[in-house]
């Protein structure tokens, strides 16, 4: 090999690294994805792991998590319509997801990232829309403990058994039958 073909090919490699960085930033910008390095995906293909938070009694995959500088910043992406503000629920989802990464990572967010098709959306993990998210918490437990089920069925042992018991007004009573003496 030459004394150029030893200078050139290193020099190739560089100016080749260089247009893929290049390349690849310019497609993370395309798509919306902020910088940092990726800390989580949650894919079909390769699912992520369950967040959970225990004070809340919560449990989720968001999309994306991306590390800055000591911060993690969880990315919802949504597909459909692009509204001209991000949805109460798609919003109420992000700050679930924030509390998570919060608890999961001991690390609180500063905000997360609500990406459309044609916009996205960066919500401030604020402490009012951390109690808005724990109220709406409350509401879904009240409602799911008042849930009324239909019961097509009449064994008063089935019924017995029921985790919706103690608040169905359609329970069946069990009947004891006294046999006569004899």
């Amino acid at each position: 090999m030459s004394n150029e073909a030893i200078f050139l090919v290193p020099l190739l490699l560089i100016v080749v690294a260089i247009l893929l960085l290049w390349r690849s930033g310019r497609r993370r910008q395309a798509l919306g994805v902020p910088e940092g390095s990726v800390a989580y995906r949650d894919t079909q293909e390769r699912p992520g792991k369950l967040l959970t938070s225990e004070r809340h009694g919560l449990i989720g995959r968001p999309d994306l998590l991306i590390e800055q500088g000591g911060v993690i910043i969880p990315i919802e992406n949504k597909t459909g319509k692009t509204p001209a503000r991000p949805y109460r629920g798609h919003v109420m989802q992000l700050i679930a997801y924030c509390v998570l990464v919060e608890e999961t990572y001991g690390v609180r967010p500063p905000h997360g990232i609500i990406r459309y098709p044609a916009a996205q959306f960066e919500i401030a993990f604020s402490e009012a829309l951390e109690v808005e998210l724990e109220a709406l918490i409350g509401e879904m437990a009240e409602k799911r403990r008042l849930a009324s089920v239909a019961r097509s069925h009449h064994n008063p042992r089935v019924c017995a058994a029921c985790d919706y018991r103690s608040i169905c007004d359609q329970r069946v009573e069990e009947q004891l039958t006294l046999l006569p003496d004899g």
